[in-house]
Formats: C-alpha cells, sequence, structure tokens
C-alpha cells in the first residue's frame, strides 16, 4: 500500500484554513474522519514497497532524504497518532465552545503529519526538521499569550540542545543518517555531555517535573485544546525523540541516575499535584505529567518496549482526562470544591468516571506486566488519583451531595467497563484478563468508599498549592529577586556614587578650574601679560628645537 494518504492529510490541513468557522463543521468533520479512515486502512495493509521520498538540500553537498515510511519504521506508532488525531477532531467537533473550529482541526492534522514524520525519521535532519514544525504548530494551538511565551521559550531551549547534539555526532562522524548513531556510541566523543543534554531536552518536551511551568500556564486553554497538547503533541514528540536516539543515554554513567530521578520526580509531583489541585485542568496537567513519567519508565525498564501496548496506555490516559472535562462540563465548575451539584444525569458521570479510571489502571497493568515492583507502584498512582477524585466529587462534605452515592450503579457499570476495555485491549489468557479487571474495579470501590486521602482536600483552601508555581516561584526567589537586588545596587554604586559623585563631580571641578584660569588669563593684569609671554617663549622654543635643531 502507498502513502498517498500523507496528501490527503496535507490536503485536508490547509483547506481547513480556508473553510468558514461556524459554517460547514459537520460535513467537513465527517470528511476528515474520512480521511483519516482512508489513512488508518493504507497502514494497515500489507507493505508495496512503494514510499514517499523528497530531497533536500539541507546541508551543501548532501542532499537529505525526507521519507514517510511508516511500515519500516513502526506502522503501530503511526496507527496510534492517527486514533489521537481521530480523538481530539471528535472532541474539538462536539465541543460548543471552540470559536475557530475548522481552524483548530487544520493545526490538529498538520501535528500528526509531522509526529509521522517524527516516527518516519531515518536521519538527523527529517527529526529536527518534525520536531521544530510540530513545536510551530503547537504554538498556534495555545490561544493564551502568557502560554505561548513559556512554551515557545521552553521549547526553543529543547530544540538548539537537540541540534548541537546531533551537530557533535554529525561533526564526528559526517554522516547523518541515525542507523549510523550506534557506531558513533563506540568512539565516545563528548558521551556525558550529549547524553545529559539529551535528557534536559526531552525533559522540557515531556513536561517533566522542574521543566512543567509551560503546560502549567496552559490551564487558562479549553479542555479540547489541552487534552490534545498534553498527549497527542509535544510530549509524544518527547517519548519519540529518546526512542529514536536512546543509543545516546548508553554512553554515559550519568543518564540512567539522572533519568530514575526525574522520573521518580515526575511521578511523586504529578501524583500530589493531582490530588491538592482544586481546579480540575490542573488536575489534569498533572495526571498527563504523572502519565508521561510513567511511560518513559516503561521505555528504561522494559527492553522489549512494546509500542502497541504503549499507545493503548497514551488513549487509556486521554481518556481519563476527558473524563475530567466532562466532570467540568457537567457541573459547569472548573474547581472540585465549587461543585455542589451536577446539571444532569449524575449517575452516568460517574459511571463514565469509574471506568475511565478502571480503563487506565488495566492498561497500565498490561503495559507494564513485565516489571512487578513498577506495576504495582504505577497501579497504586493511578487507582488512588482516580478513586480520591471521585470521592471528592461525589462524597464530599457538602449536604447536598450526600445523595449522591451510587454504589448500585456501580455493579450496573462493571459490564460496561468490561466490554469496552475488551474491545480496546487484546489479551491471550482472557480468564487472567477478567481476574486482573474484578480486582481493579474492586481496588476502585474499596478506595472510593473508604477514601483514604481525604485530608488532601484541606489544600484546597490554602493558596500556595492552589495559586503558586512553585518552579516559577523558586525561579523568582532565588534567581530574578537576587538579580534585580544586585542589579539595584550596582546602579546606586556605579551610577550615584561612581558617575555621579566622583566622574561629573570631578569634570565639573576640573571646568570650573580652567575656567578660572582662563579669567586670570584674559585679564587685563600683569599676570596674563606674564603668562603669555612665557607662553609665546615656550611655543618659539619648541619650534626651534623640533624644527631647526633636529
Amino acid at each position: 500500500m502507498s502513502v498517498n494518504f500523507i496528501f490527503l492529510l496535507l490536503f485536508a490541513g490547509l483547506f481547513s484554513f480556508l473553510l468558514p468557522q461556524k459554517r460547514l463543521k459537520f460535513l467537513w468533520s465527517v470528511f476528515l474522519f474520512a480521511v483519516i479512515g482512508y489513512a488508518l486502512f493504507s497502514i494497515s495493509m500489507p507493505y508495496t514497497g512503494k514510499e514517499l521520498v523528497f530531497l533536500w538540500k539541507a546541508i551543501p553537498n548532501l542532499p537529505v532524504p525526507i521519507v514517510f515510511n511508516p511500515w519500516l519504521s513502526g506502522s503501530t506508532g503511526v496507527y496510534g497518532v492517527l486514533l489521537l488525531t481521530a480523538l481530539a477532531i471528535y472532541y474539538n467537533i462536539i465541543s460548543q465552545n471552540e470559536e475557530f473550529s475548522n481552524s483548530l482541526n487544520g493545526l490538529i492534522i498538520f501535528n500528526s503529519i509531522f509526529i509521522i514524520m517524527a516516527f518516519c525519521s531515518a536521519n538527523y535532519i527529517q527529526l529536527l526538521a518534525a520536531v521544530g514544525m510540530a513545536d510551530v504548530i503547537v504554538y498556534g494551538i495555545i490561544n493564551n499569550l502568557e502560554a505561548k511565551r513559556y512554551y515557545i521559550y521552553g521549547n526553543f531551549v529543547a530544540d538548539f540542545m537537540l541540534m548541537s547534539i546531533l551537530a557533535l555526532v554529525l561533526a564526528q562522524q559526517g554522516k547523518v543518517d541515525i542507523a549510523n548513531l550506534e557506531e558513533y556510541t563506540k568512539t565516545w566523543h563528548h558521551r556525558d555531555f550529549i547524553a545529559i543534554i539529551l535528557l534536559i531536552a526531552v525533559f522540557i518536551k515531556s513536561g517533566f517535573a522542574f521543566f512543567h511551568t509551560a503546560y502549567q500556564k496552559m490551564a487558562s486553554l479549553s479542555f479540547t485544546r489541552l487534552n490534545f497538547i498534553l498527549f497527542a503533541s509535544t510530549p509524544l514528540m518527547g517519548i519519540t525523540i529518546l526512542l529514536l536516539l536512546n543509543n545516546i543515554l548508553n554512553i554515559s554513567k550519568f543518564s540512567y541516575p539522572i533519568f530514575v530521578i526525574g522520573v521518580f520526580t515526575s511521578l511523586c509531583w504529578g501524583f500530589i499535584g493531582c490530588l491538592t489541585s482544586d481546579d480540575i485542568k490542573r488536575k489534569a496537567i498533572y495526571n498527563a505529567m504523572m502519565f508521561w513519567g510513567l511511560a518513559f519508565a516503561g521505555v528504561v525498564m522494559f527492553p522489549d518496549f512494546s509500542m502497541r501496548k504503549f499507545l493503548v496506555f497514551l488513549i487509556s490516559a486521554f481518556l481519563f482526562n476527558v473524563s475530567l472535562q466532562i466532570v467540568c462540563k457537567s457541573a459547569e465548575q472548573k474547581r472540585i470544591s465549587q461543585i455542589y451539584n451536577f446539571y444532569k444525569f449524575p449517575q452516568i458521570i460517574f459511571v463514565i468516571n469509574m471506568a475511565a479510571s478502571c480503563l487506565y489502571a488495566l492498561s497500565w497493568l498490561v503495559f507494564s506486566y513485565g516489571n512487578l515492583y513498577l506495576c504495582i507502584y504505577g497501579l497504586v498512582l493511578i487507582l488512588l488519583t482516580g478513586a480520591t477524585i471521585a470521592s471528592e466529587i461525589y462524597l464530599g462534605i457538602d449536604k447536598t451531595r450526600q445523595n449522591q452515592r451510587l454504589i448500585t450503579l456501580m455493579l450496573m457499570a462493571l459490564p460496561i467497563f468490561a466490554t469496552f476495555a475488551i474491545s480496546i485491549i487484546k489479551n491471550d489468557n482472557i480468564v487472567h484478563f477478567y481476574v486482573y479487571a474484578a480486582a481493579i474495579l474492586s481496588a476502585f470501590v474499596l478506595l472510593f468508599l473508604t477514601w483514604p486521602l481525604r485530608f488532601l482536600q484541606k489544600t484546597y483552601q490554602i493558596n500556595f498549592f492552589q495559586k503558586s508555581d512553585i518552579i516559577n516561584a523558586t525561579y523568582t526567589t532565588l534567581i530574578a529577586i537576587p538579580v534585580q537586588t544586585i542589579g539595584r545596587g550596582l546602579r546606586v554604586a556605579v551610577d550615584f556614587i561612581f558617575l555621579e559623585r566622583t566622574l561629573i563631580a570631578s569634570i565639573k571641578n576640573s571646568i570650573r578650574c580652567c575656567i578660572f584660569i582662563f579669567k586670570v588669563i584674559h585679564s587685563s593684569g600683569i599676570w596674563g601679560k606674564i603668562f603669555f609671554i612665557i607662553l609665546g617663549a615656550a611655543v618659539f622654543t619648541a619650534v626651534y628645537y623640533n624644527g631647526v635643531v633636529r
């Protein structure tokens, strides 16, 4: 099968900007789904040897091929990107508060093209071009000025780091093929530097702890844009970079400890933030941080990393955030503490939340089955997060929510969840699968009813947890304020003391002295005449010795 679907995606993305934003929304969405469906059908067909290649003279005397060949690079990853694209377009369609719906669909389509381009990268230039263009697309999707500023600054630094790494490799090898990276690792040039810089660039891209400020600023975006950015754009590009360039990490003894510290910190930070934040959108952002921490842990811990299982886990995390979006929309509130009642159908919303939480945990179980300790650790984090959020919403202390203890509906939701999970996850031993599903559902129900972390709800009243960004506050306290203080001190010392009191005062006094001397010289007294006689004699003597004697 050929890759003609790339041209269809490109056409659909371009034409989306030309359509009226409030017309033809349904018909154009049907066409977009048809295009994505054709792309999925093309990838599912056997490979026939046809690929799409562009020759780009990015470097003098070295034409670089830009290749689109999902079959050779792993069609599963491209398949998952298209599924996420379809989900993002679907939720954009049903969202009623999106003013530029068709343009957003076009940007989502373009993002999928560049993510596919990154998956198919066989050389450094194609990877860099895909990463840079995807950053531009996400920059266009963000419709908040402050979030744009933080996002582009962080990703500019990450892109510059990535370019520096690949420039060093290219300078040593003279080749741009990623397949030659293993040969470079044998020479170990700048091994610690490029490994650590690569990790920092990936951490920035994926919004890890200490690098998540840009994503925190996106809490003002609509849920449709936010969920797409968190799961289907730049963070997904970050894990793609790591999978393609993971050989670089093997050449440094510092890369693994730094990676473990970054992953563990992100897991803990995301988990705590998800439970202590009152804002539902910030809960979704912290959940994404926790998810990417678990995903990157899987990249390191599992030698036989399964892209299919990872994408199931990715879609499950996306749907968990969608369940938070449903809560936010149904209650017409964006803060947990302000939810007093739902607009309608609280029972159905609870079933959706429970199904999404259990599916999230079950997909992690399938993804991390090869590592017992990591599997248990992730299950505890996911189930505690989902059950605690559900308890805060449906078992809150407010009397208007006491009638929403929907214990009987939990049993009704079990077959719904099981059918939904089985339709997504394939398991060879279906008996064990039912046991795991029942155990996860039981654990969720137990945590939901007992609500062991109810004391964390007190943090909703503490402004430090709700309004402050710890990283931004740390930067302001340790860097910005000291620099400003030193600047003010230097201004006083240099401008007031040195310039004004010393330099300017000395010049002023010198000018006064010169003026006084010239007044004395030009006066009609005897001293003026004597001065000019002496001055004339000195000039005459200097001219004589300089001209006649020499």
